[in-house]
């Protein structure tokens, strides 16, 4: 699909076929009570995990948000493997003789297991363009009734598995996306905007430039590594770029072109160093990564997995760095020890070398950017960053901040109670440790059964439930304080480590206000907790 830019704002004027079959009176009641916490989230930061629930549950390749403009399909949205069918965010093809065009006006099913046995399909020539083997689809519409676009997912490969259950699914999926496209307000240009500032850097090999910040052994005050970090031309903040790139969809591209940016730099420090670089899971799992930093020394190479992104699936991730770590490639973990999400990593991933965050000590003197030299930036220091590296070869202590309970204000203890519905116990008590020196009031219960009697007589102003409980799970606690009338108006926080997107709709469903996937940043915990009490 050979994309290329549309500005219009007309769309065309599409009736959907009322014969498509993908009309589902079941799911769109499902859909009337918006939750909380779809309602509150970024909407394109929604619609991204969307599609990612519409891959994964399809079993395709790649899935994508397409608008209908000006009598061409744009692409808004892409997840999985988009580059193998020629899809690209914010690019277009003519919707004539479109999948989706066929499909809007009921000339091709919204299922297709197999394109070979599709009479229509057969005839469209991007089906063996783009090698669409099976195709599950379905229509957009906004609340005025006005057609969007479609929802679809796609694989190069025959799956004899889809049938109606899935385009029910998407359909579903699409109602959500039509609510989120709604309140983003595609047609005012700000994701366009966005796409256009990622997509001009990545085509600017200079954009991207590099900052290396020393790691210090604390023993020797031997700098042994350093660690690349994008800058950007408009002196906006690397966050920033990198959050408005994924929310584009294109965070991973990103990522990799700060991979290519960095490499060279590698030349620039002394060889027994190594060169440290954050990126994604996703990155990591990309095959393009290796191709990224050419025919540097693997041995000199240590991926630092960033925490602003989940790990959805360790075992895949594991799988992905095994060939790597073989090659002599190292792994660092980031903020080891702040809380038990950190201990999890460091049990699933084993790195090589773990970092901790130390505010009461400047240990990176100073940034040195790719044109001073060995000289250092004094305008770059920043103490609340500064970092250090624990080697496994030279270990050294260091005195981390204690920071003290809140005091004795025992009303504002009162005012903060919290029940924390988890069975496992290291993490039980580690929560109750935490969120107490944080000022809050915490009682653990280990048992489903016992959480639900408590959570209606204790007078709490939060609840913390982890999903997976003996007697009762989270979800069968959740029905029943929302049926009750003294917790129908309960905060709550569901803490999971399921990463099947099912769990989290009967989650919304049941009336979480809150989801926190395992493991999951504690100050996030305590920064919800604040929110939704006070």
């Amino acid at each position: 699909m050979e994309a290329d830019t549309v500005g219009a704002d007309v769309a065309p004027d599409i009736e959907i076929a009322s014969h498509s079959g993908l009309s589902d009176p079941d799911a769109s009641r499902a859909l009337e009570p918006a939750t909380p916490l779809m309602r509150d989230a970024d909407p394109s930061g929604v619609i991204g995990e969307i599609l990612e629930g519409a891959r994964t549950f399809v079993g395709a390749d790649a899935a994508f948000v397409s608008e209908f403009r000006d009598q061409r399909q744009v692409f808004r949205w892409v997840n999985g493997d988009a580059d193998s069918f020629g899809l690209r965010i914010g690019g277009s093809v003519p919707l004539a003789r479109s999948y989706c065009r066929e499909l809007i006006t009921g000339r091709l099913s919204g299922t297709i297991p197999d394109t070979r046995h599709d009479a229509v399909a057969q005839i469209l020539d991007v089906t063996m363009r783009e090698g669409i083997g099976a195709y599950v689809a379905a229509p957009i519409v906004r609340r005025d009734g006005s057609l969007f676009g479609t929802l679809c997912a796609i694989s190069h490969e025959a799956h004899p598995g889809l049938d109606e259950r899935h385009g029910r699914f998407l359909s579903f999926l699409a109602r959500l996306v039509s609510d989120h496209v709604t309140r983003i307000g595609v047609d005012d240009g700000h994701h366009l905007a966005i796409v256009h500032k990622v997509r001009s850097t990545l085509d600017d090999i200079g954009a991207i430039r590099v900052a290396l910040q020393p790691i210090v052994n604390l023993g020797s005050a031997e700098v042994f590594g350093e660690e690349a970090l994008a800058r950007f031309g408009d002196g906006g903040s690397p966050d920033r770029w990198f959050g408005d790139a994924w929310e584009a969809g294109l965070g991973k591209e990103l990522e990799l072109a700060a991979v290519r940016a960095a490499w060279p730099m590698a030349e620039t420090i002394p060889e027994h160093a190594f060169l440290a670089l954050n990126v994604s899971p996703e990155t990591i799992m990309s095959p393009r990564l290796e191709e990224a930093w050419g025919d540097v020394d693997p041995h000199r190479i240590v991926l630092e997995i960033t925490e602003h992104r989940h790990v959805k699936d360790y075992a895949e991730l594991c799988r992905a760095l095994r060939p790597l770590r073989k090659r002599g490639v190292r792994l660092a973990v980031d903020d080891a020890g702040a809380g038990f999400a950190s201990l999890n990593h460091i049990l699933a991933l084993s790195p090589d070398i773990i970092k901790l965050d130390v505010s009461t000590r400047f240990l990176a003197h100073g940034v040195r950017g790719a044109d001073r030299g060995d000289g250092r930036r004094r305008g770059d220091r920043n103490p609340s960053r500064a970092r250090s590296i624990a080697d496994p070869r030279d270990p050294v202590r260091t005195r981390l901040p204690v920071r003290s309970p809140a005091g004795d204000d025992g009303e504002r203890a009162m005012t903060m109670k919290v029940a924390v519905v988890e069975d496992d116990p290291a993490i039980g008590p580690m929560l109750k440790h935490l969120l107490t020196l944080e000022g809050f009031q915490v009682t653990v219960v280990p048992d489903g059964n016992l959480a639900v009697s408590m959570l209606r007589t204790g007078g709490y102003r939060a609840a913390v439930l982890d999903v997976m409980l003996p007697g009762k799970d989270g979800l069968e606690i959740l029905r029943e304080v929302r049926e009750t009338a003294a917790t129908r108006r309960l905060p709550v926080v569901m803490l999971t480590a399921k990463t099947d997107d099912a769990t989290t709709w009967e989650g919304w469903k049941a009336g979480a206000n809150y989801f926190l996937k395992k493991p999951f940043d504690p100050d996030e915990l305590v920064r919800v907790l604040r929110s939704i009490i006070e």
